[in-house]
């Protein structure tokens, strides 16, 4: 795929707003296995996917890449784990159809913090 194919990619999917997520937790509190991460869904739209991120903590304490997922709305129970859920395939633009663009998670004051971004979609738009 050409740039002017990618430029052309992305302004059809996007007005160029961005979500941002930041989100911090004790690094005590995941073990090894699990995963941490969070879900944004429209909840006026029953059958819309959720756009979800996640680290998985490795067995030497570390937090892997950021995983992205786009979660089918009956998919995502209260008794669903991050770690149990699909990835996307394909080739995606990050930052887009489900892919959030994540820095690596650090430590400050006892915590890992962490951001996330991602563009919305046109069809995402509050009236």
């Amino acid at each position: 795929m050409g740039i002017q194919a990618l430029i052309e990619t992305v302004q059809e999917y996007t007005e160029f707003q961005i979500m941002m997520s930041n989100w911090s937790w004790r690094p005590e509190n995941v073990i090894a296995g699990e995963s941490v991460g969070m879900c944004v869904k429209l909840a006026e739209i029953s059958d819309a996917y959720a756009t979800c991120w996640a680290f998985t903590k490795d067995k030497n304490g570390e937090f892997e890449k950021a995983r992205s997922f786009l979660v089918e709305p009956q998919t995502l129970t209260p008794s669903a784990h991050l770690e149990d859920m699909k990835t996307l395939n394909g080739f995606f633009m990050p930052g887009m159809k489900g892919q959030w663009l994540c820095n690596s998670p650090s430590k400050i004051l006892g915590r890992i913090q962490v951001s996330c971004a991602r563009f919305t979609p046109k069809t995402f738009r509050r009236k």
